[in-house]
């Protein structure tokens, strides 16, 4: 009973929130509805077979099971809306390939930043449906849906934050879309600027890294605004900046 168990991709995105959150996602990419599904969706997939229902943090924000997918998910649609914002359009133009290309480095790293704590922030055990012990998993060869049944999880007493960055990148390159992570590398300037924003150096991916820094912003706001509801009520106070 102190295990949780692994689930399929699909049952945990199936919740309404996420789901809200994806079709806003996906109404707010400027990509084909093929492209979306080979680029994005497996994105998403993936991110959630690692992840499971991991909470991002143990004691702030997001802090709940689910609280990495939740907090990447209301991350990136912040994102992509504040992008929109400063991409002027004539009535009836599309966004250019390039403008495309530059939206969906911010996705990925939207919906990527900080995953190294996978490795350097959680220790996890995979466990067989008697709930023997089978390995400590390893993010870095394997999501966490690749063995097992159920999973416990356990803090590392001193996460190192230079640590995770360096890990951002490693496990970014594992999950990301063979197609999609082509597509960025083909212009040295967004990987450049993709490097940086999983890196966590804002200051160095300019336009992008401003926004991403606001949207992370946003998605803490939004957390805090529905616990203050769960809490409070819908009387509860409302925090500047969520919805």
């Amino acid at each position: 009973k102190d295990l949780t168990r692994i689930l399929s991709p699909e049952s945990l995105l199936a919740e309404d929130k996420r789901q809200a959150l994806l079709n806003s996602m996906c109404e707010l990419t400027a990509l084909e509805s093929e492209r979306y599904d080979n680029l994005c969706k497996t994105l998403i997939t993936t991110l959630v077979a690692y992840a499971q229902q991991l909470p991002e943090a143990s004691n702030s924000h997001y802090s709940q099971p689910g609280g990495v997918v939740d907090y990447a998910l209301n991350r990136t649609e912040a994102a992509l809306e504040l992008l929109r914002g400063f991409l002027v359009l004539k009535d009836g133009q599309t966004l250019s390939e390039e403008q495309k290309l530059w939206q969906y480095a911010l996705y990925t790293a939207a919906i990527l930043q900080g995953i190294g704590k996978l490795f350097a922030d959680y220790q996890i055990y995979q466990f067989d449906s008697n709930a023997q012990k089978l390995a400590l998993w390893n993010p870095l060869l394997e999501p966490l849906n690749a063995r097992g049944v159920f999973y416990d999880l356990a803090y590392t007493k001193e996460p190192q934050q230079d640590f995770r960055r360096r890990l951002n990148l490693l496990m970014a390159k594992a999950m990301m879309p063979a197609a999609g992570f082509a597509w960025i590398a083909s212009n040295s300037k967004v990987l450049e600027v993709w490097l940086a924003l999983l890196h966590e150096d804002t200051r160095s991916a300019g336009t992008l890294g401003a926004i991403l820094d606001r949207a992370n912003a946003l998605a803490i706001a939004r957390y805090f605004n529905e616990w203050m509801i769960r809490t409070h009520g819908r009387g509860g106070r409302h925090i500047p900046g969520s919805p």
